[in-house]
């Protein structure tokens, strides 16, 4: 009876488990039929295309200087110049004079300190072009000509800048000018150097012998001979003269060494070749680069600055006589008379007081 109790139900169990297979195989889910296959072809390979030939850069802008060879002006001028067309990413060339063929192309700026008679029409017909003309006579400006006077516009303004300096740095303003006799420019600086010791000094009055009537004045030749220069030596030895200022031309005469060797002090508008460098306290000449670089950016921009003035500087060649302190004044003199502040009291193409 237990056995076939048994029985039955382990064929009730078996019947359970076929069910449930067959309820789970009608349940599964076909596997995805795999993707048709696509014909084959052969790989054709090809080369990459090329890339764009790069087109060749074109050759920086430039500056041309044009300047002699061993010129003052064209020194200073280089060396501003290297810094400006450094900055700007320009190219620097100094030559001594145009090519046969006028100007290349990729110019943009021309500084010109030599003579060249034909500079308006080279402009004239470079108009993408900015030229600077720099201490050259008889031009005009022009839309891409920018003018800057010779300095002998301005040898009023030397003398009586070197009549400051010379009663700025002597005792009790014991100075002294040395001018061609007869000539306009003598008068002028004659004239010109008297007001500049003036204005520093006033009467000029010495507390001490000789009571000489302070700032003098001594006129003499270009072709005079060692008996006038000897004469005049002796006048300012008497008169306790401790600063002279040269008119330019002058230095061509013997006087100069003589009166180094009698102590004199010197100032004037030429540097000699061999100036002494104990008695030579200073040089007042022309600043073309100041003007450079004022002008540098309206250039760049293509604007002509039209007619400048030159500017003044003072070359220190004796700095323990004329020391930074005293330089810092001569400084401000000569940003006031270049701004017109100032007037030196002559004119300088008759001569005569203003």
């Amino acid at each position: 009876m237990f056995y076939r109790r048994l029985r039955k139900r382990s064929m009730a169990s078996g019947m359970v488990l076929l069910i449930s297979l067959s309820v789970i195989r009608c349940t599964q889910v076909p596997p995805p039929s795999p993707p048709p296959l696509t014909p084959y072809s052969p790989a054709i390979s090809s080369p990459p295309p090329a890339s764009p030939t790069a087109s060749p850069s074109p050759p920086p802008q430039r500056v041309i200087l044009v300047a002699p060879a061993g010129d003052r002006s064209g020194t200073l001028l280089q060396s501003q110049l290297t810094i400006l067309a450094a900055e700007a990413g320009l190219q620097l060339d100094t030559v001594p004079g145009f090519p046969d063929d006028g100007l290349i192309d990729n110019i943009r700026i021309v500084v010109v300190l030599t003579q060249v008679e034909t500079l308006a029409d080279l402009a004239a017909a470079s108009p993408d072009t900015q030229f600077i003309a720099v201490a050259l006579p008889n031009l005009s400006p022009a839309p891409n000509l920018t003018v800057i006077a010779p300095v002998s516009d301005l040898t009023d303004d030397q003398a009586f800048l070197g009549g400051y300096l010379s009663a700025l740095i002597s005792d009790e303003w014991r100075v002294a000018s040395i001018t061609e006799a007869g000539s306009v420019l003598g008068d002028t600086t004659r004239i010109a150097f008297a007001n500049g010791a003036k204005f520093f000094c006033g009467l000029c009055r010495p507390t001490l012998p000789p009571y000489s009537r302070y700032p003098l004045d001594f006129q003499i030749d270009r072709g005079a001979g060692s008996a006038e220069q000897s004469f005049l030596l002796d006048e300012l030895s008497s008169n306790a003269v401790e600063v002279a200022y040269l008119q330019p031309g002058l230095l061509d005469l013997e006087l100069g060494g003589m009166m180094v060797e009698r102590g004199i002090y010197l100032i004037g508008a030429e540097t000699p070749e061999l100036a002494p460098a104990s008695k030579w306290v200073a040089t007042i000449d022309p600043d073309p680069a100041r003007v450079l670089v004022s002008i540098w950016p309206a250039v760049m921009n293509g604007e002509s600055q039209g007619m400048l003035q030159m500017p003044l500087r003072v070359s220190v060649q004796e700095p323990t006589k004329l020391t930074p302190g005293r330089l810092q004044f001569a400084q401000e003199l000569i940003r006031d008379l270049y701004e017109g502040f100032i007037d030196t009291g002559v004119d300088p193409e008759t001569g005569q007081p203003q």
